[in-house]
């Protein structure tokens, strides 16, 4: 309750930061506006599109920078549409290091894993049903696509997966590891674009 109090009756100023994880989480944009004259270099990014034509924007992006500094870009139909900025805290920002930093995700070829695992599907059906059998295959409707880009410390892009409907395909293939290894990464990030306080880009800018 003193943490509380105090928290009330201090202003939200980028300094505060320093103070506590508390602090950093009552203020959730300091990290991003208003703290320094440039962003820091982005970590990843992970943009969602569908195909449901080019007059609907169905745009998602999460983007987290090393500051721990996390920028979304919603749709308009979203019900907090537009830029939102916040802070991760020090667990979640360990965590999007650590999964940048893994090199058997960016191995992966999406596309070839796609393949290999409905291969694997429509043989496996062959086996239970017999070869004079048409072969099943799985498809997803109004797939979605994700791309996933890393960063270097100078904030180029060092590497880019692009995926369709990945975390469907890999809940209907849920015995190939690279597309649960995919779908996990990008669950991680929707998970922080969901549970991350923030607030409008332009609310959390300073005023003149």
């Amino acid at each position: 309750m003193i943490a509380f109090r105090q928290l009330r009756s201090a202003p939200c100023l980028p300094r505060l930061l320093l103070v506590s994880v508390l602090l950093a989480a009552a203020c959730p944009a300091a990290a991003c506006a208003g703290a320094q004259q440039a962003p820091a270099p982005t970590l990843v990014e992970l943009l969602a599109t569908s195909d449901r034509g080019d007059a609907f924007d169905r745009s998602f992006r999460v983007r987290v920078h090393s500051d721990g500094c996390l920028a979304l870009r919603r749709p308009a139909f979203h019900r907090e549409p537009g830029e939102h900025v916040g802070t991760l805290d020090a667990a979640a920002l360990q965590g999007v290091q650590s999964l940048a930093a893994q090199p058997a995700l960016r191995a992966i070829d999406p596309a070839a894993a796609l393949v290999r695992a409905q291969l694997a599907f429509a043989q496996a059906g062959l086996a239970e049903v017999g070869a004079d059998a048409p072969p099943r295959a799985t498809f997803v409707s109004h797939p979605t696509w994700y791309r996933l880009r890393f960063f270097d410390a100078a904030g180029e892009v060092t590497h880019e997966l692009r995926m369709e409907s990945i975390l469907q395909h890999a809940e209907l293939h849920p015995q190939d590891p690279q597309l649960a290894t995919l779908a996990a990464a990008v669950r991680q990030l929707l998970e922080l674009a969901e549970t991350t306080p923030t607030q409008a880009r332009n609310a959390a800018e300073p005023q003149p």
